[in-house]
């Protein structure tokens, strides 16, 4: 079986540079500040915030995923959305784990919101 061949590798190569990584850290030190300030007033989350936010924290990865489909093509944008929707199914199981945790430990509602943030800055 023949080892991997110079257009294979020419279409691997990946999009990774300093500058896009330092980019991606500002952007997720920005989005966990506001997050941060955002709990900084403990309050139960009614469903209309959690549908905004959730659909605020869905729409960040579809503005990416279409931007880099217009700067490097359609390959590195299906690798990501393939990611991304691999990464998002298998976090529905970690929903059941959190909110059997906070039922467990009888975490407010009011808190909730708070200790999730702290467990996934923790995790």
């Amino acid at each position: 079986m023949p080892g991997p061949t110079a257009t294979d590798a020419a279409t691997s190569q990946s999009l990774g540079s300093p500058v896009l990584w330092a980019t991606s850290i500002a952007v997720l030190a920005v989005l966990l500040t506001v997050d941060f300030l955002l709990i900084r007033r403990p309050h139960a989350v009614q469903l209309r915030e959690a549908v905004t936010w959730s659909v605020f924290y869905l729409a960040l990865p579809v503005v990416f995923g279409v931007a880099l489909w217009a700067a490097h093509g359609g390959g590195h944008a299906v690798e990501f959305a393939t990611g991304f929707l691999l990464e998002k199914s298998l976090s529905v199981d970690n929903l059941f784990v959190f909110v059997l945790l906070l039922a467990a430990f009888a975490v407010p509602a009011e808190l909730a919101q708070r200790v999730l943030l702290y467990g996934i800055i923790g995790a």
